[in-house]
C-alpha cells in the first residue's frame, strides 16, 4: 500500500516536470527496502564503511551534474520528499492528505516554472536521493549538499558558504521542528537573518506531531524556536508572477 502510493506520487512529479526526459544515471537506494535497519546505518556520524561507498557514489553522482549557484536568491529544498517515503503518509487524515497535494502541487510549479535569477538547491539525505536525483540530472535544481541521517544538519558544512552566502534564501520542506530547524541554524551561520524566508504552505510538520501537516504561520514554525527566519514568501511572490 505504501509503495503503491509512493509510486503514485513520484508518477505524478514525472508527468508534471519531466515530461518523458531519460534520466540515465538515476540513483538507486538499496537501503530504500531495509526501514528496520536504517538507524543501525549511520546516525550523526557513526562510520559504516557500506554506507560511506553509497555516500560517496551520491556525492559522485551529484558532482557530475551540479551547477554553479550564481544567482542572488536561492531556494533550499530540505528533505522534500521525506514524508512522501515514509510509512506514516498512510495514517494522513483527509485535510493533512490535501495539504500534502497542495505541497505537490506547488513543488512541481516550482521545479517547473522557476524564474531567472533563482538558483535551487537540494538539502538531502542519501537515503532519499534516489527520489530527487533525476532532478539534478534534468537541471529542475542547481546543486545538492548532503546531511546526516534523521536531521538537517550539513555533511559538508564548508559548501554552505559557498553555495548561500550573500544571497537572500528561502526554506521549504521536511520536517519543521526537526531537519528543517537543523537547516535553518546551518543556514543563519552565513546568512543574515533578515535575508532568511520560508516558503508559505511548504514548511511541512510531521504528519503525527500536528493537527496540520503544513506551518502557515511563522509563530508555528518551532513555536517561536526559528529565529532564523524573518518572514514567509508565497509561491506566487517567489516566481513573481
Amino acid at each position: 500500500m505504501q509503495k503503491e502510493l509512493l509510486r503514485k506520487i513520484l508518477n505524478f512529479f514525472k508527468m508534471n516536470l519531466f515530461k518523458g526526459l531519460p534520466g540515465e544515471e538515476v540513483i538507486l537506494n538499496n537501503y530504500v527496502t531495509k526501514v528496520d535497519e536504517i538507524d543501525k546505518i549511520l546516525l550523526h556520524g557513526e562510520f559504516n564503511p557500506e554506507y560511506e561507498l553509497y555516500l560517496e557514489q551520491c556525492k559522485f553522482h551529484r558532482d557530475g551534474h551540479r551547477k554553479v549557484l550564481g544567482a542572488d536568491e536561492c531556494v533550499v529544498l530540505v528533505h522534500p520528499l521525506h514524508i512522501h517515503s515514509n510509512p506514516e503518509l498512510l495514517k494522513l487524515n483527509e485535510e493533512q492528505q490535501q495539504e500534502l497535494w497542495d505541497y505537490n502541487q506547488k513543488l512541481a510549479r516550482l521545479l517547473r516554472e522557476r524564474r531567472p535569477g533563482l538558483d535551487l538547491l537540494l538539502w538531502e539525505q542519501p537515503i532519499n536521493y534516489h527520489l530527487t536525483s533525476l532532478w539534478l540530472e534534468q537541471g529542475l535544481v542547481d546543486d545538492a549538499l548532503f546531511t546526516y541521517y534523521a536531521t538537517g544538519e550539513i555533511r559538508e558544512f564548508a559548501q554552505i558558504k559557498r553555495a548561500l552566502m550573500g544571497k537572500t534564501v528561502y526554506v521549504l520542506g521536511s520536517c519543521n521542528l526537526a531537519c528543517v530547524s537543523d537547516a535553518l541554524r546551518n543556514i543563519s551561520g552565513v546568512v543574515d537573518e533578515d535575508h532568511i524566508k520560508a516558503v508559505r504552505g511548504m514548511v511541512l510538520n510531521w504528519p503525527l506531531a500536528e493537527k496540520n501537516l503544513c506551518a502557515e504561520k511563522v509563530e508555528q514554525m518551532g513555536r517561536g524556536e526559528f529565529k532564523e527566519v524573518s518572514g514567509y514568501v508565497s509561491i506566487e511572490e517567489l516566481l513573481r508572477v
